[in-house]
């Protein structure tokens, strides 16, 4: 897979670094899928995407961009509480805070069959990582018996 083959983005997680991934790639013309439990936190994920200090419009009052592109990157961004409007994204990026219980519960949200498992970027890894070092494992066997698409 390569850059010109992503149409379509999900991110799992719209917290600041969640939000600030989902903000980028739509600023570079990506659809993106915005993922999180439910419609209360999205809200004020949009409203920092489009309004914080480092939000799309604040970009256009610093002269950073256009009021069209500004529109076209808000454009680009849909928001959702349900897993499976994730399932046929081209990259899935998982944002979600650092508790294992929470990121194994999202993934098992989204099934055996999502398609994109293989072009999944995630902290997932990382975290199964540590917690083998810290157990004595070898840390890629450890991860991969836990990530649950595998």
């Amino acid at each position: 897979m390569t850059a010109d083959d992503i149409k379509l983005i999900g991110v799992m997680g719209s917290g600041v670094m969640g939000g600030g991934i989902s903000q980028t790639f739509a600023q570079f013309g990506y659809q993106v899928i915005v993922r999180d439990l439910n419609d209360e936190i999205l809200a004020r994920s949009r409203d920092t995407i489009e309004n914080g200090r480092f939000g799309i419009r604040t970009a256009v009052t610093r002269g950073l961009m256009t009021k069209e592109q500004a529109q076209t990157a808000i454009d680009c961004i849909s928001y959702t509480a349900r897993a499976e409007d994730l399932r046929d994204v081209d990259l899935l990026v998982e944002a979600i805070p650092e508790r294992l219980e929470l990121k194994q519960s999202e993934f098992g949200r989204l099934g055996q069959d999502h398609q994109s498992a293989g072009h999944l970027c995630l902290e997932y890894l990382w975290l199964c990582h540590r917690r083998a070092r810290a157990r004595g494992e070898r840390p890629a066997q450890a991860a991969l018996r836990r990530l649950p698409l595998v």
